[in-house]
């Protein structure tokens, strides 16, 4: 995603420390969120994902120590703008990971909160601060693409506030899939899919998406629509860290070839 916002802004994308920092800060997150979230689901470890965590918690946490240590290397060549920038969300996504607030509660334990918390910080570490790093960070175009993610982000959200509906309701955890149910939430997705589809069409009149990359766009958000209508709480991990997360990736890779084609 910090490449899409690279082609979106200047045509191309290039291996950075930024986004070598990004991915592994990501599978830091990731892998720290996966073990404390084992321990606060022991009534829960017939379910499918929970056993695959708890099958592979070595590996989880060998990958934890192995991007622990890269993104302490790429975080020292970022520059200084790029680093104060970063600490912000840096300390938001460490709060909804680790249990350090009362009661042992993290970020995501608050009502409510965790969707948009989540949908800001990615879109401020994938549109800013790449942004940032090009010196670009004060364009109209940005703006729109910053909305764009927002509300992209919210919408590959909420089928995983579906898939915790369960857990969430044994922590006293209030999400919006608790107070909508399971049908109007993914209502709401494909509405944010359509808000988000409206900002990029502003970026690409703007002439920051070409004919082709703009096609590519509308796709991903068409089948990530069609994932959000095919979500259920009962389907395996893998459908939503591998199938919706990767949402994400087929999203810039079908702007990264509509572009070229186009």
């Amino acid at each position: 995603m910090c490449w899409h916002t690279q082609l979106v802004l200047t045509g191309e994308f290039q291996l950075q420390p930024l986004g070598a920092f990004v991915f592994f800060a990501t599978l830091l997150l990731y892998a720290m969120h996966r073990l404390v979230g084992l321990s606060r689901a022991e009534g829960f470890k017939d379910k499918g994902r929970y056993f695959v965590i708890e099958r592979f918690q070595t590996h989880i946490g060998l990958y934890a120590l192995l991007s622990g240590v890269g993104t302490l290397w790429f975080s020292w060549q970022l520059p200084w703008k790029v680093w104060w920038s970063l600490v912000p969300v840096a300390l938001i996504s460490m709060g909804y990971v680790l249990p350090i607030f009362g009661r042992g509660r993290r970020l995501r334990d608050f009502n409510y909160i965790k969707i948009f918390l989540i949908a800001i910080c990615w879109s401020w570490i994938t549109v800013y601060i790449p942004a940032l790093e090009l010196g670009l960070e004060y364009n109209i175009p940005l703006l729109f693409l910053f909305l764009e993610r927002i509300f992209f982000i919210f919408a590959i959200t909420l089928p995983f506030d579906i898939r915790d509906l369960e857990i969430d309701r044994a922590n006293h955890v209030q999400t919006i899939p608790a107070v909508l149910g399971v049908r109007r939430s993914k209502i709401l997705a494909i509405v944010a899919l359509v808000i988000s589809a409206g900002f990029a069409a502003f970026t690409y009149r703007l002439d920051a998406y070409s004919d082709g990359g703009f096609a590519g766009l509308i796709s991903s958000l068409l089948i990530t629509g069609a994932v959000v209508i095919i979500t259920d709480p009962e389907r395996h991990d893998y459908f939503f860290s591998g199938i919706v997360d990767g949402m994400m990736v087929l999203q810039f890779l079908l702007i990264w070839l509509g572009g070229n084609i186009g």
